[in-house]
């Protein structure tokens, strides 16, 4: 194990750049150009009630383009009629019904996601399977950073198993 301390305090990043310090709000933060990424607890029901950013390094360049692939994906939703797609509003529960109060999902603004049986489509909330076995592409502008969020109920019935997949960080 290598364990690394780096300096945190602003005023110090202003003066010593070091890529490895994460931007504030980061929980997680990927300085290399490529890896792999999970979710917490992946594999098992991922943990209830929370919010966090996932966020990777440009690493100056402001054309990045953040690739996701070999996802393996899968957040609960709004499961109520039926399966939906499991894209933006299929994400949310607006009802408010404490049963079905779904509101798993992870948000990239604007990605581009590539299914090797359809065409290009853009989304910005991803929930139940809809990434898995897909390609997915953001470029847009300023940090490149994937937002988590889940609700406070965790269902062992529900296959809420979190999200694994390989980045790539790479010019357009």
């Amino acid at each position: 194990m290598e364990v690394n301390q780096i300096e945190c305090s602003h005023k110090a990043a202003l003066v010593t750049p070091d890529e490895r310090q994460a931007p504030d709000g980061c929980l997680q933060y990927f300085y290399h150009s490529n890896g792999q990424v999970q979710s917490f607890n992946f594999g098992h029901n991922y943990f209830g009630n929370t919010q966090y950013a996932i966020c990777f390094n440009r690493n100056y360049n402001p054309n990045a383009i953040l690739e996701l692939e070999g996802i393996d994906f899968n957040m609960d939703g709004n499961l109520g009629g039926g399966t939906p797609p499991g894209f933006d509003n299929d994400c949310l529960d607006s009802s408010g019904a404490a049963a079905n109060n779904k509101k798993d999902y992870i948000a990239i603004p604007f990605a581009a996601v590539t299914d090797p049986a359809g065409p290009v489509v853009y989304h910005s909330l991803f929930c139940l399977q809809s990434l898995d076995s897909k390609i997915l592409e953001f470029s847009g502008t300023g940090p490149m950073v994937i937002h988590v969020n889940t609700d406070q109920i965790t269902d062992a019935t529900a296959n809420e198993e979190g999200f694994r997949f390989r980045y790539q960080v790479r010019r357009r």
